[in-house]
């Protein structure tokens, strides 16, 4: 599945700004300050994001487009792609992004199907004195706490064979899709600033 885009729509009183722009500067020039100021944006959104989307103690409800927080590893290697300047048409336009490297943050973003297959191994069941397994509900066998406060003294270790296979769907999340789509104006300002810093002729790195 291809990751979400988000166009970036200049809004008619930094489109005024660009047009003074194009009398002072060529237009790979110009294309650079848009650069710049969305990797400044882009930068704001990550943390933004961060916040938002992948802060707190989950789960939470799918309609919330939110991931909570377990191993620790994917909310701080989240971070923006810096932007490039593409051809497109009479026209240039710049690409930027955010991403991350951890693995699993695909199909949480997506969804997907894992599929898994049980190992061959062993577990501990409680006995009773007679070395019985005890029971429970429909003749369910009850495992013992192999340590810790209560322990199980009595137990009995069975094998159990593996090769059974399952699978395990994960919904999509969508967490950095909207998380992006929710900093819209933060990137549509981060580049009017960047313009606005080069018309008083000043820089906007």
């Amino acid at each position: 599945m291809k990751p979400p885009v988000l166009h970036i729509e200049i809004p008619p009183e930094t489109r005024a700004k660009m047009e003074r722009l194009k009398t002072v500067l060529s237009e790979p020039a110009m294309l650079d300050v848009f650069r710049k100021g969305m990797d400044k944006g882009a930068a704001q959104a990550v943390s933004n994001i961060q916040q938002t989307r992948l802060t707190g103690e989950g789960p939470f409800p799918i309609e919330d487009h939110r991931l909570g927080v377990k191993t620790g590893r994917l909310r701080p290697s989240l971070r923006s792609v810096p932007a490039v300047v593409a051809s497109n048409g009479a026209f240039g336009s710049v690409i930027g992004g955010i991403g991350t490297n951890v693995g699993y943050a695909a199909i949480h973003e997506f969804g997907g199907v894992i599929h898994r297959t049980v190992k061959a191994g062993k577990v501990r069941l409680r006995t009773d004195k007679g070395g019985n397994l005890m029971r429970q509900g429909d003749n369910l066998a009850i495992f013992a706490k192999r340590k810790g406060k209560g322990v199980h003294k009595r137990f009995r270790e069975v094998e159990f064979a593996g090769g059974k296979t399952y699978d395990i769907r994960i919904p999509a999340r969508a967490s950095l899709g909207h998380g992006l789509a929710d900093n819209e104006t933060t990137l549509t300002r981060a580049i009017a600033r960047a313009i606005s810093t080069s018309l008083r002729g000043g820089t906007s790195e």
